[in-house]
């Protein structure tokens, strides 16, 4: 079951068989359902969520009531509200699961406790954080200047085959346009 986390890891550390033994006790597996929350708005995003298997997005509502997509988080990727989590504030976010899913989690005592234990997790969530930080950057900068198409395009390559998993609205939300924009986008692709 933890094989993904391990091999994710992996890419950005090395950790001795000793150490990936001791990390994976503590990450708990756990199993939501489709439309099943990791959080709420005004709730405290309480674990760091590892997507093993399915689909998580994360979205908030304006206040006329259109839905704005901040994450897409499927298999090998970190789910939730990282502010959130980092600060013990409430949430802005819903974080739902599309697909049944199954992830690994740990609470931020169990992370801060795995820092001392194995000091290259601190290292290894350093470079996920400023990766994250980029990505938002980039995204932003991307929706200032960049053609919708070619933000689509940006997209399906970062979350291969993720377009037939979410509905077409949560990938319009996440680009910045409309739904029928989308759709648009996409038939001009079918016929290329």
């Amino acid at each position: 079951m933890h094989d993904l986390l391990l091999s994710h890891l992996s890419k950005h550390i090395s950790l001795s068989d000793e150490e990936a033994a001791k990390l994976t006790t503590y990450f708990e597996p756990k199993v939501f359902k489709k439309k099943a929350y990791l959080c709420r708005v005004g709730e405290i995003f309480r674990e760091a969520t590892f997507v093993d298997q399915g689909c998580f997005v994360t979205y908030s509502f304006d206040k006329n009531g259109k839905t704005h997509v901040a994450q897409v988080a499927s298999e090998g990727w970190w789910a939730g509200d990282i502010y959130s989590f980092l600060t013990q504030k409430p949430s802005d976010y819903f974080v739902e699961s599309f697909e049944n899913s199954t992830v690994l989690q740990i609470s931020k005592a169990g992370l801060e406790t795995l820092y001392l234990e194995i000091p290259k997790m601190e290292r290894y969530f350093r470079i996920i954080i400023q990766n994250a930080y980029i990505s938002m950057r980039e995204r932003m900068m991307a929706a200032m200047s960049k053609p919708a198409m070619q933000r689509y395009m940006e997209f399906l390559e970062a979350y291969p085959g993720i377009d037939q998993r979410v509905p077409q609205y949560v990938v319009a939300s996440y680009l910045g346009i409309r739904p029928e924009f989308l759709s648009r986008i996409r038939k001009k692709l079918a016929r290329r």
